[in-house]
């Protein structure tokens, strides 16, 4: 059996970094493709989420942080 691709679910959490580390060190080995995964969940509008949470752009920011970051333990 053979991987070829690796799907990492992530909530940009200390430990979801910890499951992309092991999932490089496992794509490595198995010359295997990693596909993130993050569910964003989009209000009616641009404001702060009725639950309190973060606001779109925020949740976006911090989305493409993770990805920057993300990219440079690959490389």
């Amino acid at each position: 059996m053979s991987i070829n691709k690796i799907l990492v679910p992530t909530d940009f959490s200390k430990e979801a970094e910890n499951a992309v580390q092991a999932a490089i060190i496992i794509a490595r080995k198995a010359e295997a493709e990693i596909v993130l995964l993050h569910i964003i969940e989009l209000s009616h509008s641009n404001s702060i989420s009725t639950s309190g949470g973060p606001s779109n752009e925020a949740t976006f920011t911090d989305a493409v942080i993770m990805h920057e970051a993300l990219l440079s333990l690959i490389h």
